[in-house]
């Protein structure tokens, strides 16, 4: 899911504060009909263009190996459990990404929890904006005005997802 902070500028993209984030959750019995996530589906638009194939060398081959390679058990899309679950957010390391600890992400949502990973833009390694891919920027992390974004990234997000509830 894209979700924007209308509130924000991002320094790095100069347009609204756009993060990428992904849920993972209990899903309804009826998932297990559905098929298992492939690596190419966390990078929608992206596989087939030059940049999406620059962006996959930084994983280490193409894109059919990667799909082959990427272990998980989750299904995309699926529909949630009946119930109410408490909601996690995970924030990936410096130069990390949103699907960077999967199997954690799958874990936590076998388990009852709700998990939510965004890209946190300019610190990811790679966040796909627009059918563009916007590079981890290693300056970013000595601009003291970028200090607070993964603050007000998890905030955005915990707020969009409580509006999601309403």
């Amino acid at each position: 899911m894209v979700l924007v902070d209308t509130d924000r500028t991002c320094p790095i993209t100069g347009q609204k504060r756009t993060l990428v984030t992904e849920f993972w959750y209990p899903a309804a019995e009826s998932a297990k009909a559905l098929p298992i996530n492939k690596f190419a589906q966390f990078w929608p638009g992206l596989l087939g263009t030059m940049s999406g194939r620059v962006a996959i060398r930084a994983f280490g081959g193409n894109c059919a190996e990667l799909n082959r390679r990427f272990k998980n058990r989750a299904r995309r899309d699926a529909k949630l459990a009946d119930g109410t679950f408490p909601l996690l957010v995970f924030s990936h390391g410096n130069g990390g990404f949103r699907f960077q600890n999967t199997f954690q992400m799958e874990y936590l949502a076998s388990h009852g929890y709700i998990v939510a990973a965004c890209d946190h833009t300019g610190n990811a390694a790679v966040t796909l904006l627009a059918g563009l891919p916007v590079l981890y920027n290693k300056q970013s992390i000595k601009d003291i005005r970028r200090w607070d974004d993964r603050v007000k990234d998890i905030a955005f997000v915990v707020d969009q997802i409580d509006q999601f509830n309403e």
